[in-house]
């Protein structure tokens, strides 16, 4: 809180979003109440942003956290075979 002590600012408490790999978990709703407590007490305009995309692990940092040169690999070929079945349907439709 010092930090910001003078500073007009607003802190958007986000809570971390697992995923496969992490040493970390997310923090229960409680603890983020708890800790969004402090702050206010403390004098800092503070919010909860809410996760969405959580049930497919795309929240923030899950997609980059999941897409490793594997996935980037099948997702080129996986484009590269989209793209020659649209080219042979635009050619069956001029012939």
């Amino acid at each position: 809180m010092t930090l910001l002590k003078g500073i007009p600012s607003k802190v958007n408490l986000i809570p971390f979003n697992p995923f496969a790999g992490s040493k970390f978990k997310r923090p229960s709703d409680e603890r983020v109440l708890a800790f969004q407590e402090i702050l206010i007490r403390g004098g800092i305009y503070t919010f909860i942003r809410k996760s969405k995309g959580q049930d497919i692990l795309a929240a923030c940092g899950q997609l980059k956290a999941g897409y490793g040169t594997e996935n980037r690999i099948q997702s080129t070929e996986h484009r590269i075979q989209i793209k020659d079945e649209q080219n042979l349907t635009s050619l069956r439709g001029t012939k």
